[in-house]
């Protein structure tokens, strides 16, 4: 199974409008939650740098995506692509938030 229509999955999910299914709970909520440390991490390890931390995470992503698609183990679906890429951004504004992981950061260096 693939989708490549942008949002179609998302707004199926909206239009439930079963929020407390797992379904949607596991879908939406999860492809964002479970990549929220990426947006922290990663730019722990770049050193600050969206310019480097960005476009490793969505290189890893595409990845994850395409090998559920060749191996036929979940599916590809961009909408997946999207919700993680929000939970990075979601993350990222964390770390830009909280001045302990700046601190973390500036001792690496």
């Amino acid at each position: 199974m693939y989708n490549v229509l942008p949002f179609h999955t998302i707004l199926q999910f909206f239009g439930s409008r079963d929020f407390l299914s797992s379904a949607w709970l596991i879908n939406i909520v999860g492809n964002i939650g479970v990549f929220v440390p990426f947006g922290i991490g990663l730019p722990i390890l770049c050193k600050g740098k969206l310019q480097l931390a960005l476009p490793l995470f969505l290189l890893g992503v595409l990845v994850l995506e395409l090998l559920q698609l060749v191996l036929r183990r979940g599916s590809f679906d961009v909408d997946d692509f999207i919700l993680n890429t929000a939970g990075f951004w979601l993350g990222y504004a964390l770390f830009r938030q909280l001045p302990w992981l700046h601190e973390q950061q500036d001792q690496k260096e």
